[in-house]
């Protein structure tokens, strides 16, 4: 075989290999955003939602929420409330730190 055609086949080869790896890449890629990555991306939120920030934002959310609450008239509240347990549903209003708050905001919750 001549030297043309070695080194022909050595570049196809080669061609064929670097496609291999690039298409094994971006299969494990996908296999560890599917496994790994998800629970990394779940460990994230949960740190996010243990922040200072968040949990700040929360409580001045909360105590916006009660100023306004406290100005409606008694029929306007029940449809506050509602709005107030869905922006709260899915955190602890223990973290608010402020008896007040804690205690409307689990009012509104139905606790």
């Amino acid at each position: 075989m001549s030297d043309l055609g070695k080194g022909l086949i050595a570049t196809v080869i080669l061609i064929v290999f670097v496609g291999a790896v690039t298409f094994m890449g971006g299969f494990w890629g996908l296999q560890y955003k599917r496994t790994l990555g998800k629970a990394h991306q779940n460990a994230d939120t949960e740190i996010f939602y243990e922040s200072k920030a968040y949990v700040g934002s929360k409580k001045a959310e909360a105590l916006k929420m009660y100023r306004e609450y406290t100005a409606l008239s008694d029929e306007d509240k029940k449809d506050y409330e509602a709005i107030v347990r869905l922006s709260f549903d899915d955190f602890d209003a223990d973290k608010l730190e402020d008896k007040k708050l804690i205690d409307f905001v689990n009012k509104c919750k139905g606790l």
